[in-house]
């Protein structure tokens, strides 16, 4: 049995949201500090993002409870229904999330508690059938496990401010290069667009000033960076550069959700076999 209480239901409909943008169906896997929801764009194989995480921690919810039961269980989800369940979802209410296991679907349960009008609650629910194996887990189970050298804070604004300026030269593929403590510089196509880290805000952790780092993100799905990042002050984007001694792992774009988790953006570009010119 899966249960948890979520005390600002709006949060998780804006946590589910941006996924719902990348693909229709995600896994869901649930583990004793964790719940993590993972899916990959239809076209990972040829632009770069291999896969989307969405993990919310234990701690940030009320009454968890996970089964052993439903820690084995790994579900592939319908996103547009849980979206659409949740796109009902008031500033006004707590969630309660329950989960299931009968032969072989799972019902999920939502309840909707109105926090100052106990007589507007209500309930809906989805039976998901259950998927033998993980379709969707790209990178296997260890994606938290992965470590980075090189992290940079873009604070949000100016993060969706530099992705609108790139949209509208059609350019897909931005290059984030970081030469030393003081300034990052977006380059897609011909435009170079430079963030001062002291005057724009930005966080540079992990750079000498003789090294130069470049993190290469794909933009097919900015509509669900855009709206994953109007959620927190930073976006936090992290780099194992190859002169680092820790082993290569995928670039991640991070964008935090209130409190409440993390939705995290992988990309490799091992798979970038297609990548567009600008």
């Amino acid at each position: 049995m899966l249960a948890f209480y979520i005390g600002e239901g709006i949060l998780l409909k804006m946590a589910v949201s941006p996924l719902f943008m990348i693909s229709k169906r995600a896994t869901l896997i649930c583990e004793m500090d964790s719940i993590s929801l993972k899916t990959v764009p239809p076209n990972h194989s040829d632009y770069g993002m291999v896969m989307v995480v969405l993990r919310i921690n234990s701690l940030s919810l009320s009454c968890f409870r996970c089964s052993s039961s439903a820690i084995e269980n790994i579900q592939s989800l319908d996103l547009s229904i849980i979206d659409s369940i949740l796109s009902t979802t008031t500033d006004r209410e707590l969630v309660y999330v329950s989960a299931d296991s009968h032969g072989p679907t799972t019902f999920i349960r939502f309840d909707f508690l109105d926090n100052f009008e106990s007589h507007h609650n209500r309930s809906m629910g989805y039976n998901a059938p259950f998927t033998l194996g993980n379709p969707y887990n790209y990178f296997g189970d260890y994606e938290s496990e992965y470590e980075y050298e090189v992290v940079l804070g873009i604070p949000s604004h100016e993060f969706r401010r530099i992705l609108r300026h790139i949209r509208e030269f059609a350019c897909l593929i931005v290059d984030v290069f970081v030469t030393d403590a003081s300034t990052l510089t977006f380059s897609s196509g011909p435009e170079d667009l430079v963030l001062t880290i002291e005057d724009d805000g930005c966080v540079v952790w992990g750079i000498e000033w003789y090294r130069t780092a470049r993190l290469r993100m794909t933009l097919f799905n900015m509509d669900s960076f855009m709206e994953a990042s109007e959620h927190s002050t930073f976006v936090w984007m992290f780099h194992c550069p190859s002169w680092s001694d820790i082993p290569e792992c995928p670039v991640m774009l991070n964008c935090p959700i209130g409190h409440l988790g993390n939705i995290k953006y992988y990309f490799d570009e091992r798979h970038d076999r297609r990548f567009p010119e600008c």
